[in-house]
């Protein structure tokens, strides 16, 4: 087996990890839509792997064009030292990446969303915390509780 049909197989996995990818994407994002915590969770580390694939792959594809190479600086298109029908996969494999790309997209700007939305009603509870610590004095600066107290004990 030469370099090009080893290549040929490792694009292969790599489309296969990419279609992977692109449904685990897909469920992390229903599971942050209906708030399924346990399997967004649970998603996370086969995500993870199938990252670490794709990478191991992006490595195995630097090592074929500097195979290819005739000088150490030299750029290679990878297309053109392809076989048509690997072309046609190399083509695939970078239509589901801008998939996966999009579907992450979706996910980090549903958190970041959410992360702010949060933010923002944090600032509303502690506004209203200082403006209800304020509303302990009154109109003349006297601390209303002592008054309330005070009232209390004259009763």
């Amino acid at each position: 087996m030469n370099f090009t049909d080893n290549f040929s197989a490792h694009l292969e996995n790599a489309i296969q990890a990419t279609s992977s990818l692109e449904s685990t994407l897909k469920k992390e994002f229903e599971s942050l839509q209906s708030q399924d915590l346990e399997t967004f969770q649970n998603i996370q580390s086969e995500k993870i792997s199938l990252l670490k694939s794709l990478q191991l792959f992006d490595q195995q594809k630097n090592q074929f064009l500097l195979s290819k190479s005739q000088k150490p600086d030299q750029t290679i298109e990878l297309e053109k030292l392809l076989p048509e029908s690997d072309g046609n996969k190399w083509l695939a494999f970078l239509e589901g990446l801008k998939t996966c790309d999009e579907l992450h997209r979706k996910v980090d700007f549903y958190l970041t969303q959410k992360i702010q939305n949060t933010n923002a009603i944090l600032d509303i509870l502690q506004i209203n915390k200082s403006h209800n610590a304020t509303k302990l004095y009154d109109a003349y600066g006297n601390n209303k509780l002592s008054t309330i107290g005070n009232k209390i004990t004259e009763a």
